[in-house]
């Protein structure tokens, strides 16, 4: 009976090394076609998002001439193609800025226009849309809150502009906003409601306009108290 041969631990290792190579070679052989497709997939995945970005960088730029030309109109106070081209940034290029921005023009437009139904859906369009813009979210609320006292719903009008004011707070048109929740709520006949308004532009925005004028609404109508 022949002897056992001992193999070296080199050796091993170079029959293990050997074992593996040749296994490797039939399974590729055996797998080739879903080890091709799926490199095939990845390089179409790669090339999809390649194509994704491209092309949100390209409608990125048509949606921004497309405003530019839409702008010119407003500016120049040719409503209706500016109302054509705000209407066909936000059919084509939803979610971008420049949709959001054609939403709150589209609404300033139809609120100049005493369109206030239109004006009310543009600016809530708007207000959904946009969620970091405080001082444009301002002035939609504010917006809103116009349509409303122009129809005499003096309380909700109150209310938009307490929103607005409440949305910047320390912007530029905060006294104003809070001066229209004023006027409002005392001609709706709250003049309880009106006090801590009164009080806000008391405290906060003293010597203005605004606070001024609060003050001798408030007091008129409260007797002097």
């Amino acid at each position: 009976m022949a002897g056992k041969v001992k193999l070296s631990k080199r050796q091993i290792k170079e029959d293990q090394f050997t074992t593996f190579m040749l296994t490797a070679k039939d399974r590729l052989s055996e797998n080739w076609q879903p080890i091709a497709l799926g490199v095939v997939g990845l390089i179409a995945v790669v090339a999809l998002i390649s194509w994704y970005f491209n092309s949100q960088t390209a409608q990125v730029g048509e949606a921004s001439e497309q405003f530019a030309n839409a702008m010119r109109d407003y500016s120049s106070e040719r409503y209706q193609p500016a109302l054509l081209g705000f209407q066909q940034i936000m059919d084509n290029y939803g979610g971008t800025s420049e949709a959001r921005r054609a939403a709150f023009l589209t609404g300033r437009i139809h609120l100049n226009a005493r369109e206030y139904s239109e004006a009310i859906t543009f600016f809530q369009k708007f207000l959904r849309e946009a969620k970091k813009d405080p001082m444009n979210r301002a002035a939609a609320l504010g917006g809103i809150a116009a349509c409303y006292e122009d129809q005499a719903n003096l309380t909700e009008a109150a209310s938009y502009y307490m929103q607005a004011a409440d949305e910047y707070v320390d912007g530029p048109a905060e006294p104003d906003y809070r001066f229209s929740a004023v006027r409002c709520l005392i001609g709706a006949g709250d003049l309880a409601g009106s006090g801590p308004q009164v009080d806000i532009l008391k405290e906060r925005f003293a010597g203005t306009e605004q606070a001024n004028r609060a003050i001798v609404l408030y007091t008129e109508k409260s007797g002097g108290k």
